[in-house]
């Protein structure tokens, strides 16, 4: 049933688009297919490990394929078609609960036992958790309930940050491949708001987070495929256009830019153009 499900939405979209792409003349036209990324996540493993619905799996991206060229098709030749996804794939062997294993380690604690957001930490708690793999001092001046002064703010984060590292999972292996401090991942106007730590996992660990709490910190969840850093799609049918080693989702936008003619200052972007 999921996978018919899957089936009859990406048909719909792809009527959609159809129909917005002959019905007008666009400078620049986003189709989003959603669907991917579902079947992704419920039958990724089953592709990649030859699992029971590996076929069905390349069933549907083969329709995926028929129908990004049946809308290549529809544009002029004068249009370059670009697909791209924003993240990559790999198989899920466990989720894990980031919160509860905060609590279980003594830097996460609730008012109460009957606890499911943000806003039931105690003052006790020094550290905390969103998705994915956000992790945000209980820092003082910050933080309604602060509990980490600006003077320990350093070592508390140096602190965390090795205890993440050595996070291991149920078979031993390591949970968290590498630890990004917030001044070597977000710079503008409002990265004050930015996390203090992010956590980037091993492929098999899928990083959550929530307040309600979790039997174990380490669960199998009903889904077997989860998103990647690496492997991400970009490709383009301009030939002016190349994807080199090291390409970033950054690029995208200046590209799109550049091949729409659109004058830009360069240093307004993170990424560069690829054209």
């Amino acid at each position: 049933e999921f996978i018919e499900d899957a089936h009859e939405t990406i048909d719909a979209r792809q009527e959609a688009f159809l129909n917005y792409v002959r019905e007008d003349d666009w400078d620049l036209f986003f189709g989003v297919f959603m669907t991917t990324d579902r079947v992704n996540h419920f039958l990724f493993k089953d592709y990649e490990q030859d699992g029971e619905y590996k076929e069905e799996f390349l069933e549907f991206y083969q329709k995926v394929d028929e129908y990004i060229g049946e809308l290549r098709d529809e544009l002029p030749e004068d249009v370059s078609l670009v697909v791209a996804s924003d993240h990559g794939f790999t198989s899920e062997d466990y989720e894990v609960h980031l919160n509860q294993w905060l609590e279980d380690e003594g830097w996460l604690d609730y008012d109460d036992e009957d606890h499911d957001s943000l806003d039931d930490v105690s003052d006790d708690t020094k550290a905390y958790s969103f998705i994915p793999g956000r992790f945000y001092l209980n820092l003082e001046n910050r933080e309604p309930r602060g509990s980490v002064s600006e003077d320990e703010y350093d070592e508390v984060r140096a602190e965390l940050k090795e205890k993440l590292l050595a996070l291991e999972g149920p078979d031993g292996e390591p949970v968290v491949d590498r630890v990004v401090p917030k001044e070597d991942a977000f710079e503008g106007a409002h990265d004050e708001i930015a996390p203090d730590l992010v956590a980037i996992p091993n492929h098999g660990f899928d990083l959550k987070a929530g307040f309600s709490g979790a039997d174990d910190v380490f669960s199998v969840g009903p889904r077997n495929g989860m998103h990647s850093f690496e492997n991400a799609t970009l490709l383009s049918d301009d030939p002016d256009v190349s994807v080199p080693e090291g390409t970033d989702l950054f690029d995208i936008t200046p590209t799109l830019l550049d091949l729409l003619d659109v004058e830009f200052d360069a240093r307004e972007f993170d990424g560069e153009t690829l054209v």
